[in-house]
């Protein structure tokens, strides 16, 4: 990790699979981090888990307050937490955000992260046009027809 990005900014994340060499944003270049990120997973509309994980598919950006997440990257890693015991994968995610492991005070550094006050996340936030790439259904919304106005 470059020391030159700075982990305690809220960032908007965009997700992909490909072209992730440079910031979508500001086409600067992007620097992978381990993280740890916070995960929130779902099982349809319905909140199944939430924990923390560190892997190779968060990617920060040093110009401008942009994260990167490789989706299928992701995927793999959430792969192999299915078959981790007491773990509700579900069958979506969401990335919430980065874990600003820095920000906890020494005498906390035992501490379990659920129990600590303030928690040290960084929110990441979504764009709502990503967001609406993400979530578009296959089939378009079919309209109903607007009823007549009746005559007087």
């Amino acid at each position: 990790m470059s020391n030159d990005i700075d982990r305690t900014i809220e960032r908007m994340v965009i997700f992909r699979e490909e072209g992730i060499e440079n910031c979508p944003r500001c086409g600067q270049r992007l620097v992978q981090d381990m993280g740890p990120y916070q995960i929130a997973t779902f099982d349809g509309q319905r909140p199944a888990d939430e924990f923390a994980m560190n892997g190779d598919f968060g990617y920060l950006c040093g110009g401008c307050e942009t994260a990167v997440i490789d989706l299928s990257g992701l995927a793999e890693m959430l792969s192999a937490a299915y078959q981790k015991p007491g773990w509700d994968v579900g069958q979506g995610c969401a990335v919430i955000g980065l874990l600003n492991m820095d920000a906890i005070p020494p005498d906390q550094k035992d501490r379990p992260l659920e129990d600590m006050d303030p928690y040290p996340l960084v929110r990441f936030y979504a764009d709502s046009t990503e967001t609406k790439k993400l979530t578009r259904k296959s089939k378009p919304r079919k309209r109903r027809p607007r009823k007549p106005k009746r005559r007087r």
